[in-house]
């Protein structure tokens, strides 16, 4: 009946999703950790399906290399793939998020997104990866200035 179905049944849970690739190592001798797991979560919006299967299929290839070579040693170049991929990226993240994230810069920012419907075009092109490679916009302009301060910060 469902009054004992009820009682049997776990309180849900939940708790942060570890984003933009801070979860390490994701490699070792015979492990690699993929997906929310590994953190690939974008760290501006928290979405993190797109990167789960994307990382699931890097991860295949790289589990084919290591039983084709039949060791586990092809599976360190996981990270550097990850790195290759996302790691510019999710260090952009990183920054703004600890910028975005003071109460401040945070109703600044709110108001300019709610009354400039172009910014909010801009940022929202940027937190989704719809950047256009080759054309120069503003998007493109904001997310290559952030790259700039990503590196000259190499903390974030």
């Amino acid at each position: 009946d469902s009054a004992s179905m009820a009682t049997s049944m776990a309180t849900a849970t939940g708790g942060r999703i570890p984003m933009g690739t801070s979860v390490g190592p994701l490699a070792g001798p015979t492990y690699m950790i993929i997906g929310d797991a590994g953190a690939a979560a974008n760290p501006l919006t928290g979405l993190g399906l797109a990167t789960a299967l994307e990382t699931g299929v890097m991860a295949g290839d790289v589990v084919g290399e290591a039983l084709d070579q039949d060791s586990g040693a092809a599976l360190q170049s996981y990270p550097k793939l990850i790195d290759d991929r996302y790691g510019s990226y999710y260090k952009v993240g990183r920054l703004t998020d600890r910028i975005a994230a003071q109460p401040a810069v945070a109703r600044r920012l709110h108001a300019a997104l709610a009354s400039r419907p172009a910014f909010a075009d801009s940022v929202l092109r940027i937190a989704i990866q719809h950047l256009r490679g080759g054309r120069g916009g503003v998007p493109e302009l904001l997310y290559r200035t952030a790259r700039a301060a990503s590196i000259i910060a190499p903390d974030a």
